[in-house]
């Protein structure tokens, strides 16, 4: 099939056209050049303006289907602990009540907890309990402190079955499973002025686009703490890893 030629004319006309137009513009932009670059500095900080006021929302609740069983999981947290900002460590091991084991859980609690994103950790190492002194006056300390003998640790875990505010959410009723639960900081101006936060909110912005624009609104830093909290968990599960914890193998969240 033959191809028509191109219709040069009407090329022509619709390029004299466009030329024409710009010529117009430049010279009305021109003549009216004081105006025009008011005109464009208002634009400028209308939109700069209007970029401030976009909130970047990076919660897991504005990204999951509540209908789904992932979100069902997750809004059931919500519920249990009242917040997003929580890293559950689920473990399976048949020496969970070992001192070997009750040791390891120490250390990791005081590894995690000395990350500027974390707010507390508790586990079956470091949990306290209320009770008497030799005196009679009231007192706290731990189930599983350091140097327990195997009988103080046999009383210790009967204390806590007895107790029965701790199973089995810390240890199941076999003995042969616990949990870590890890409070990340939140979003809050409390928050925010916990050593270490700052500066893991300034090197988060540098991360991001635009991010030292973040900084300039509450609602901006807050949600560079939440960015800051997320890019943390793959730290924190290299602390779990680095003292002697099997990443793969535990169940986690977070």
């Amino acid at each position: 099939m033959e191809v028509p030629p191109l219709d040069r004319d009407t090329a022509l006309a619709s390029e004299v056209a466009l030329a024409k137009w710009l010529d117009t513009w430049v010279r009305l932009v021109l003549r009216f050049r004081l105006s025009s670059i008011a005109l464009i500095a208002v634009v400028t900080a209308i939109a700069g303006a209007l970029f401030l006021q976009v909130e970047v929302r990076n919660s897991l609740r504005y990204m999951i289907d509540e209908s789904s069983e992932r979100g069902n999981y997750y809004y059931d947290t919500r519920e249990i602990f009242g917040s997003d900002n929580v890293m559950l460590l689920g473990i399976e091991d048949d020496e969970v009540l070992t001192a070997a084991f009750l040791e390891k859980l120490r250390r990791l609690e005081k590894a995690l907890e000395a990350h500027p994103m974390v707010m507390e950790v508790t586990s079956l190492g470091g949990l306290q309990r209320v009770g008497s002194n030799e005196a009679g006056a009231m007192e706290v300390r731990p189930y599983f402190p350091e140097g327990q003998s195997d009988a103080e640790r046999v009383e210790a875990v009967a204390a806590l079955r007895a107790d029965g505010m701790y199973v089995p959410g810390l240890l199941t009723e076999d003995g042969k499973g616990t949990a870590v639960i890890v409070r990340l900081v939140g979003d809050t101006k409390a928050d925010m002025k916990r050593p270490g936060v700052k500066s893991a909110m300034l090197a988060t912005a540098e991360r991001l686009p635009n991010g030292r624009l973040l900084l300039r609104t509450d609602e901006g830093r807050a949600s560079l703490v939440d960015t800051a909290r997320m890019f943390a968990v793959p730290d924190l599960y290299d602390l779990v890893a680095a003292n002697g914890f099997d990443v793969e193998r535990l169940y986690k969240t977070g």
